[in-house]
């Protein structure tokens, strides 16, 4: 059964506290519920939080990117393991999810991630194959195991995730020292760069080098996509992102990661082949 729920977001989208995080709490009934929010650096910020959402727990602070938040999230749930849920601040879940999480924890599936319903209808990724399935009020649950070790795509990555579960099970085996070595890589990248590293990959870093190689996820969350930070220059944004993937990855040399060699060379040769092609562009 969850016990904690906690969902992270930057100050710029606090109203998806009210929206979204307190319809999760209402379904799944949890005392403990907190609120990361990035990008807080002054007392009166703090002040509106507290004012405006005092039915939660506010963690403020001034990450500036989801990585640095989330393994933040994952160093204090080390520090007191419950069992956790962490959702995206976008996300309403199945109104039956602590069952679908009561069956899943009897089933042995201690930690999973969360996909949202789109995948219900579409095509499941190359790297999933289905291992489970059960019933819940009628409701069939599948369950897929994804493989966080990629060799072109997604090197280090954890799949679909809208929601996160952590338990102590899992919490045990995390691997301190990656976990700490990354976020020094990443606090040496520059904070306008860093939000072009998807906390998917930085999480699946850290769980591959804990012993972690495949992950189960179900679908079992509504995601409400929000407008805030629309893309427009698709090319620049895969040009940038493989810099910032190849700069992560240099970080990192030295430090017993053997796979991070070839991180580095994939998404260095990404970034001269985007460079190129964006010069060539009439």
């Amino acid at each position: 059964m969850i016990k904690k729920l906690i969902t992270y977001l930057p100050f710029n989208r606090m109203s998806e506290i009210e929206t979204y995080f307190r319809k999760n709490i209402d379904n799944l009934k949890t005392e403990n519920n907190i609120v990361y929010v990035d990008n807080v650096f002054n007392p009166a910020q703090l002040e509106i939080l507290k004012k405006n959402y005092d039915y939660v727990e506010i963690r403020g602070g001034n990450w500036n990117d989801r990585n640095l938040c989330f393994l933040q999230i994952i160093e204090d749930s080390i520090n007191n393991p419950e069992d956790i849920l962490v959702v995206d601040s976008d996300n309403v879940l199945n109104p039956n999810f602590q069952e679908i999480d009561e069956t899943l924890i009897n089933k042995g599936y201690a930690f999973y991630n969360v996909a949202d319903l789109s995948w219900e209808t579409g095509k499941i990724d190359k790297r999933s194959k289905k291992i489970d399935s059960f019933i819940v009020n009628n409701h069939r649950i599948d369950v897929y195991a994804y493989k966080i070790y990629g060799i072109w795509r997604e090197i280090f990555f954890i799949g679909p995730k809208q929601a996160v579960r952590l338990s102590p099970d899992l919490l045990k085996r995390i691997n301190r020292q990656a976990l700490l070595d990354l976020k020094k890589a990443l606090n040496k990248i520059d904070i306008r760069l860093r939000n072009y590293i998807s906390d998917e990959t930085s999480i699946g870093f850290v769980y591959y080098y804990s012993g972690i190689k495949y992950i189960p996820w179900i679908v079992g969350t509504e995601h409400i996509y929000h407008s805030s930070s629309p893309l427009t220059d698709k090319d620049t944004f895969r040009m940038l992102r493989a810099i910032t993937l190849a700069k992560l990855a240099k970080e990192l040399f030295g430090h017993g990661y053997n796979r991070i060699y070839w991180f580095y060379f994939r998404y260095k040769l990404a970034y001269i082949a985007r460079s190129v092609s964006i010069m060539l562009k009439p």
